[in-house]
């Protein structure tokens, strides 16, 4: 399974990660880590270890770094698709 299908809803609506979620804002004085802006937002950049992650898996972001973060994933696994297809010969 992989990492990121243990990441539900109810997770993210659970008062541990909303407290956790505060403690990082808060740690960062809710400074996007990327470019400075207002952080809004906590990202995991590894979720091996859901309800105890420490500090150094999360990110807090604004909402644009946030956006450009999942945009930037969704580019790569396009680029990795395309990448096995034209190895396979099939393009």
């Amino acid at each position: 399974m992989k990492p990121y299908k243990k990441y539900s809803k109810n997770y993210i609506k659970s008062s541990w990660w909303k407290k956790r979620r505060k403690q990082k804002l808060e740690k960062e004085n809710y400074i996007c880590q990327r470019c400075g802006g207002e952080a809004s937002m906590v990202h995991h950049n590894d979720f091996s270890m859901l309800y105890n992650e420490p500090d150094n898996h999360l990110e807090a972001l604004c909402r644009d770094c946030h956006d450009i973060q999942f945009e930037d994933k969704i580019q790569a696994s396009t680029d990795l698709r395309w990448f096995k297809r034209a190895l396979k010969g099939q393009l």
